[in-house]
């Protein structure tokens, strides 16, 4: 199972049209994943306030082989879910760390969940990853000078 990001390598920096200095638009996302349920967590552990949530996209099917550029910021995109982000809101919310704070990184992590899961939010997002192991992993770094 693959996670690919064509906007930025695994490891490099973001470019800021994903990022609140930019357009603040989820980028696209290839997936290459085996029959199941899925769910895509991005975060960023250098947050001065310990981890913090940027997307939760979930019951991604295991025939998605793409999400695509500027996801809209809903709950509910079908059989595809979004939690709210610990900015508050549904959906994508970008790389923002604070000016000076240096380099944050951000994790994009794929769970394999094998059925549909209920509403999710930051803190009950946890509850599941807890127990489970990424399937896929890739990671972009930021900073704002």
């Amino acid at each position: 199972m693959e996670i690919r990001i064509r906007a930025f390598g695994d490891g490099s920096e973001i470019p800021k049209k994903y990022t609140c200095d930019g357009d603040n638009v989820s980028p696209e996302i290839e997936l290459n994943l085996d029959p199941g349920y899925y769910m895509l967590l991005m975060n960023d552990p250098d947050a001065p306030s310990g981890t913090f949530t940027h997307w939760i996209i979930y019951n991604i099917p295991g025939e998605t082989k793409i999400l695509k550029e500027n996801i809209e910021k809903k709950p509910d995109l079908g059989v595809i879910m979004q939690g709210d982000n610990d900015f508050g809101h549904p959906g994508y919310g970008g790389p923002c760390p604070p000016k000076g704070h240096g380099y944050h990184h951000y994790h994009f992590n794929l769970y394999r969940t094998d059925k549909i899961i209920e509403r999710l939010n930051p803190e009950s997002v946890y509850s599941i990853v807890d127990k489970l192991q990424p399937v896929a992993h890739y990671m972009g770094i930021y900073k704002r000078d």
